[in-house]
């Protein structure tokens, strides 16, 4: 997962491990932490399946 602000350099296979925050205010946008909420969510229910 990743955390950027420049969403231009991404290639389009990596886009859905990507939380787009503003250069500025970061995840202390609201905006983006829904979307941060979401891709952490799908992270630890892939993890929950598959103990190590």
């Amino acid at each position: 997962m990743a955390l950027d602000d420049d969403l231009e350099r991404w290639p389009d296979s990596c886009r859905q491990n990507q939380v787009a925050c503003d250069g500025t205010t970061g995840l202390s946008n609201p905006d983006a932490q829904p979307d941060l909420r979401e891709k952490l969510s799908c992270c630890y229910v892939a993890v929950s399946r598959n103990p190590p």
